[in-house]
């Protein structure tokens, strides 16, 4: 269900001339299927030959101690300064990809 979602999204995005880069969550939960929707997001992304920003390398693993600076204590969400960090990587990766013009 989630790579046919995917797939839909991505002919409509490129039926309007719209790039489209992938994004996924660090965490592994597992959905209805069976499957961990960051996993999915991963092999599409592959498939489909699109980037994949993985949030999980930018922010690094949700263990106590330094990588936790990122992270909200109370329900494993980004906190400020890892929504902060998601942004300027976000930002380098198009820059590199040539979608923006520093």
């Amino acid at each position: 269900l989630l790579w046919d979602n995917l797939l839909t999204i991505k002919r409509t995005l490129e039926q309007g001339g719209v790039r489209l880069i992938m994004l996924n969550y660090p965490r592994s939960d597992i959905d209805q299927c069976g499957q961990a929707p960051r996993d999915v997001i991963a092999r599409f992304a592959r498939a489909q030959s699109l980037p994949l920003l993985d949030i999980g390398k930018v922010l690094g693993p949700q263990l106590m101690g330094s990588n936790m600076r990122y992270y909200a204590k109370v329900d494993g969400h980004p906190n400020s300064d890892g929504y902060q960090r998601i942004a300027l990587t976000l930002h380098e990766r198009l820059v590199a990809l040539g979608w923006l013009v520093q």
